[in-house]
């Protein structure tokens, strides 16, 4: 139980659904108590941790290094100007 209270104020960044298709938590909201409590009566516990630690994951983003064109020219005359 420790572990799922360090959950609570955390904002889900998956939505959650339950078997029947109903919505235990959306993206972006914030899990709370009763968010937990239902996705334990669903069996999703696992579904709410994960979104919750995706929370707390940076993204990870690398600009690029340079810039190859690839392929051929753009054929003239295809795009209105």
């Amino acid at each position: 139980m420790a572990d799922l209270a360090a959950l609570i104020g955390t904002p889900s960044r998956l939505t959650i659904f339950d078997d029947s298709g109903h919505i235990i938590v959306k993206e972006g909201e914030i899990i709370t108590y009763g968010v937990i409590e239902a996705a334990r009566a669903a069996g999703k516990l696992d579904d709410l941790r994960m979104s919750a630690a995706m929370a707390h994951q940076e993204p990870t983003i690398e600009a690029a290094a340079s810039y190859e064109e690839i392929g051929e020219e753009e054929p003239t005359g295809v795009h209105p100007e």
